[in-house]
C-alpha cells in the first residue's frame, strides 16, 4: 500500500502536472480523453473527478486519509493545463491497453515560494518523454488512467538510501 501511495505523489507531482480529466462519465470512450478528464479534474480540483479516471480496482486500495491527502495536494498544487496536444499509441498485442503521450502545450504551476497569482509555466516537450506518457487501459468497455503501468519495481538510485560512511553499499530486494 505504501509503494502505491509513492506512486500516486510522485504521479501527481511528475505526470500529475500533466494529466487532467476524469474518466467515469459517458463519453470517455479513448485514451486521449480520459487524460483530458484527468487534467481538468486537477486543474479544476476535482478530488472525485480525478479518482474517476483511474482503474477502479486501483481506486478501491487507497483509504479514505489518502483520499483526504490527495484532495489536500490537488487543493494546493495550483497547477493549469494550457493547450495540452497528445498523441495515442495503442499496444497492438492488447488493444486494451495504450499510452497517451503529452506532445504540446503548457503546465502552469504554481511554484512554492512564488507570489500567488505568478505560476512557473514548464513546456511539455521540455519534459523527458516518460514524464508526459500516461498508460491507460480499457475495463468494462471504458478507459482509464492506469497508475501502476510503466512503473518499475527496481528502485532507482534516488531511492535506495547511501550506506553510513565507511560501509559499503548492499542490494536489498523492496518487497
Amino acid at each position: 500500500m505504501r509503494k502505491f501511495t509513492v506512486v500516486l505523489c510522485v504521479f501527481l507531482l511528475a505526470v500529475g502536472m500533466l494529466v487532467v480529466v476524469g474518466c467515469g462519465g459517458g463519453e470517455e470512450n479513448t485514451p486521449e480523453q480520459v487524460v483530458k478528464k484527468f487534467t481538468d479534474s486537477v486543474g479544476n480540483k476535482n478530488v472525485d473527478s480525478y479518482l474517476s479516471c483511474i482503474l477502479p480496482e486501483q481506486v478501491g486500495e487507497i483509504t479514505q486519509e489518502q483520499k483526504d491527502a490527495m484532495k489536500q495536494q490537488l487543493e494546493e498544487g495550483g497547477q493549469t493545463f494550457e493547450g495540452i496536444t497528445m498523441k495515442t499509441e495503442i499496444n497492438p498485442d492488447n488493444k486494451d491497453h495504450a499510452k497517451v503521450i503529452l506532445t504540446g502545450g503548457k503546465i502552469a504551476v504554481e511554484a512554492s515560494g512564488s507570489a500567488p497569482g505568478q505560476p512557473e509555466s514548464i513546456d511539455v516537450t521540455e519534459l523527458p518523454e516518460e514524464q508526459r506518457t500516461i498508460y491507460c487501459q480499457k475495463y468494462k468497455g471504458r478507459w482509464y488512467i492506469d497508475m501502476m503501468a510503466g512503473i518499475s519495481e527496481e528502485p532507482t538510485p534516488e531511492q535506495v538510501p547511501s550506506p553510513p560512511e565507511g560501509q559499503p553499499q548492499q542490494n536489498i530486494p523492496i518487497q
